[in-house]
């Protein structure tokens, strides 16, 4: 009877030792970046037919500033989005959507070459956010937070001032006699 007692109580020990470490596993894990839910960016991309055809197209999303700590499996380096296009009833306009792997939270660069003009832009990527939409045409992606691209620095102001060369001083403001 004896050695069945010691058994029972060292029995109880290692479960009780089992049970604490199990307990702090779980601890450690519940609300650290491990454990964030991870996101996905969707995609939208609106463009036109070539040659009677949509062409599918690629999404590359590079990295500018991201949140500290991202979840673990949150990617942080650049990636490629393929979108597949199909053709709407009208026959001209092509149509695409797709999500993006796991990001991490933050500010990243995305460009996408259409028909027209490679489109770029930078968008803040947070959870819960709305659909980036690309439309051929048009600079910029529609979403939340969104920050277009810098303009054309060869393009001529849009206050009809005349250009000035790299370097000039813009006029000075007219003043009232």
């Amino acid at each position: 009877m004896h050695s069945s007692r010691y058994t029972s109580s060292r029995f109880e020990a290692v479960r009780y030792a089992l049970a604490l470490l199990a307990g702090t596993l779980l601890a450690a894990c519940n609300g650290g970046p491990e454990s964030a839910p991870l996101m996905h960016a969707t995609l939208k991309v609106q463009s036109i037919t070539q040659s009677g055809n949509c062409e599918d197209v690629n999404v590359k999303a590079s990295p500018v500033e991201l949140q500290p700590h991202p979840p673990l499996l949150a990617n942080t380096k650049e990636l490629i989005t393929p979108v597949k296009l199909t053709k709407a009833a009208d026959g001209v306009a092509c149509t695409g959507q797709s999500l993006t792997n796991p990001m991490a939270p933050g500010k990243w660069k995305f460009s996408v070459m259409l028909p027209s003009d490679i489109v770029t832009c930078e968008i803040n990527v947070l959870p819960g956010g709305e659909p980036i939409t690309f439309k051929d045409g048009e600079q910029g992606c529609g979403g939340p937070s969104t920050v277009v691209a810098a303009p054309d620095a060869t393009a001529p102001p849009a206050t009809g001032a005349p250009p000035t060369a790299p370097g000039d001083a813009p006029p000075p403001p007219a003043t009232k006699p």
